[in-house]
């Protein structure tokens, strides 16, 4: 795109990845505000550092925390006066000061080499904001650090933000058909006039905001500034011969227009402005001057902008599963920002998210690889008792549509179902007369599944694609709520029928089955020399205080006892010993095989 906007004929290309090795990446977990106010001032030093945060109350919130633990931090955020953001600017960037709490807001165009501190108040929406913003600290090369303050309410504040820019498209008709029945095209009016008058309370302002954007972006309205309003005056005697200055500028003006006495002039401020090449305020100061001689009544523009609908007899036509699938999009992303708090190894899951392969499977400076948090599991195809239950639930979902004539049912209400939960939400839909009622509960399987396990499958389902969320937003007793629904696709139909290629997905809990039907040994594998090598592992996890995977894999100590390697370079030849796991772990193993 640059090579093709610019012109360049003979453009250097460089590329570098995402991968960035000088910054520590880092999660701590609040518990709430409180938490994160209390760890501010240690984790901002040394060095300069951002503080971001996604509301401007949290910034001025986190200004404060720091500011009473005796840190000296600017504050930065649309609602800060220009001027004093340019001083705030000003003073990061020479090190007169040493933090900025900022929103997103700041840091386009921030190139400071040495920030060694990014730490997020609360969490971002998306990967690519995150990214981005630790993406300024480190420009140096240096290590840095960037950590995350993880409360499970942060998302509740990126779930208003969704809200409040994806409306349900019912609200979209409801606003165009109110705006129709006025008058008069184009509306002038407020955005709480018409979240008062044409949308539920719980739309409020936003909610006008984020329809009108819709229809803005559908070709079907026109949005017009307050500037562009028309003011008006009446003529109320024939002159004064003692102006001068801009007063008789305005005057000549107006007498061009051939206006008499009690006659009324409309006109546009901003338009008169330009034409005599007055500023708006010079140009209401002299109408006010010319108000005060007694020669026009002024009245001033109305402060509300308006909306001009565009062809407001045709029918308005929206796409609304286009809609839907942007918002969903939105949550998507957030599900994904939630799943870095939660990741085995950060920069991995960075880096993978963004497309790319990581050339390691634990990068070793995060504090998930240093903590040696358990790896994920990657996707590989099901066991038989494990298509099992995949089976009864994608087969509960099928029977729940066809019992109650819809699609997309809370990820709640079928894990409920699968377990045979007599709630009243489950005999109001009378779920507890589908066949498949409690088929992974007791005793109708064994082992019986708990709720939350059975969720856990449907959500790994839904990575599987065998089933598709729509993020569902709404009030219940007087609380907006967001949840997830769940329906079939036709991945899920084909896996129902035995069609298609054979699904791959991560199976959650499969231990739960193997204690029911154990896996087969390895006859080729060594029992005795096994059990040694098991007992060294746990031996030099012990000593290390590590677990015990983070010396090697029991797929690892496997083909140690089947391949009996008996040199450095045989043992590197084995699954999962690098040079790096050698030189720690390596020596123990080769000596006792």
């Amino acid at each position: 795109d640059i090579i093709r906007t610019l012109g360049l004929e003979q453009g250097s290309v460089f590329i570098r990845g995402f991968d960035r090795e000088n910054l520590v990446l880092e999660v701590i977990a609040c518990e709430n505000k409180a938490a994160k106010d209390g760890l501010l001032a240690e984790l901002i030093s040394p060095g300069p550092s951002i503080v971001y945060a996604a509301t401007r109350k949290n910034v001025e919130r986190a200004v404060q925390a720091l500011r009473v633990s005796g840190v000296r931090a600017g504050m930065y955020h649309a609602g800060v006066d220009m001027n004093d953001r340019s001083r705030v600017q000003e003073d990061f960037m020479s090190g007169r000061i040493p933090v900025v709490v900022a929103t997103n807001a700041f840091g386009m165009g921030i190139d400071k080499r040495d920030i060694r501190n990014i730490v997020h108040y609360d969490m971002p929406g998306t990967v690519e904001a995150y990214y981005q913003e630790i993406g300024r600290a480190g420009r140096d090369g240096r290590m840095s650090r960037a950590v995350l303050l993880h409360a499970p309410s942060d998302r509740k504040i990126h779930e208003f933000f969704i809200n409040g820019s994806h409306p349900p498209v019912d609200w979209v008709h409801a606003v165009w058909e109110w705006l129709k029945r006025q008058p008069d095209n184009p509306v002038f009016c407020t955005q709480e006039e018409i979240a008062g008058q044409a949308l539920p309370d719980e739309a409020g302002d936003r909610g006008a905001f984020a329809v009108l954007n819709i229809l803005r972006r559908e070709g079907r309205a026109h949005k017009i500034s307050p500037r562009d309003r028309e003011a008006s005056l009446v003529v109320l005697k024939d002159g004064d011969s003692s102006l001068s200055g801009k007063r008789k500028l305005l005057w000549e003006r107006i007498q061009a227009d051939g206006a008499r006495p009690g006659e009324t002039v409309p006109f546009q401020p901003r338009r008169w402005s330009e034409q005599l090449d007055l500023t708006r305020i010079e140009v209401t100061a002299a109408l006010r001057g010319l108000e005060d001689r007694g020669l026009i009544r002024y009245r001033a523009p109305s402060r509300s902008g308006g909306v001009e609908l565009v062809e407001p007899n045709e029918p308005l036509t929206l796409d609304d599963r286009r809609m839907r699938e942007r918002r969903n999009r939105e949550y998507r992303k957030l599900d994904r920002m939630e799943g870095y708090a939660s990741a085995a190894c950060r920069r991995r899951y960075i880096v993978e998210y963004f497309g790319e392969k990581a050339p390691f499977e634990r990068c070793g400076t995060c504090d998930a690889c240093r903590a040696g948090v358990a790896a994920l599991d990657v996707p590989q195809a099901l066991s038989p008792d494990q298509k099992t239950v995949v089976l009864k639930a994608l087969s509960s979902v099928a029977r729940m549509q066809r019992h109650a004539g819809r699609d997309g049912f809370s990820v709640e209400l079928i894990a409920n179902t699968l377990i045979g939960s007599r709630s009243k939400s489950i005999q109001n839909w009378g779920f507890d007369q589908v066949s498949t009622y409690g088929l992974l509960g007791a005793p109708a399987s064994k082992p019986a599944w708990t709720k939350g396990e059975v969720v856990d499958v449907l959500l790994a389902l839904v990575e599987a694609e065998a089933l598709e969320v729509e993020y569902v937003t709404r009030t219940v007793s007087g609380k907006e709520r967001t949840y997830k629904e769940l329906s079939l696709t036709p991945r899920a139909w084909e896996v129902m029928k035995g069609e298609g290629e054979e699904l791959v997905m991560v199976f959650p809990h499969r231990r739960k089955l193997a204690r029911k039907r154990p896996e087969p040994t390895d006859p080729s594998v060594p029992g005795e020399l096994m059990a040694m090598l098991r007992q060294i592992r746990r031996q030099l996890a012990d000593s290390k205080d590590v677990p015990a995977y983070t010396v090697a894999t029991n797929r690892t100590l496997e083909e140690m006892a089947r391949l009996r390697p008996t040199t450095r370079r045989a043992m590197l030849a084995v699954h999962g010993m690098g040079p790096r796991r050698w030189e720690r772990w390596g020596s123990p193993f080769l000596d006792a095989i």
